[in-house]
């Protein structure tokens, strides 16, 4: 990577999508930050947030994600698969402890897959609020 020959603070440059880049300063501005400073923190913040998964949850690790669950596997409970969905109730429940709340469960919480399922169930909740107003007809 090459570094910046201008700055004796050893800068990296990095090439970020043009898209992503005007998304990351409008979010800087209004923090009242500058651009280099809001990518450091939101960086750091997310080096810190691996560290801590890797170092807490050494045998639950995410193998993936649907439109509705995030699924953990154990290799401290012969490498099973839990799959962890949102209730319509608002809880949480773990598949493999039939819980609404384990180590499964802690874990998930610190995936940001979450955004999209979340994303996905306003979607539905909208889709369910439009069949309403039509008199529970669906296009």
């Amino acid at each position: 990577m090459p570094v910046n020959p201008r700055n004796k603070e050893g800068i990296v440059n990095v090439e970020v999508y043009k898209s992503i880049y005007e998304k990351i300063s409008k979010l800087a501005e209004k923090e009242k930050l500058t651009i280099k400073d809001y990518v450091n923190r939101v960086l750091e913040s997310h080096i810190s947030t691996k560290e801590l998964v890797n170092r807490s949850f050494s045998e639950i690790s995410q193998v993936g994600s649907t439109e509705d669950a995030i699924l953990v596997q154990d290799k401290g409970k012969d490498s099973v698969i839990a799959s962890i969905t949102l209730q319509k109730d608002g809880n949480m429940f773990c598949s493999v402890c039939k819980k609404t709340f384990c180590e499964h469960i802690f874990r998930s919480l610190l995936s940001p897959d979450w955004i999209k399922i979340l994303q996905n169930l306003d979607r539905a909740k909208q889709y369910e609020e439009i069949g309403d107003k039509e008199g529970g007809k669906r296009k």
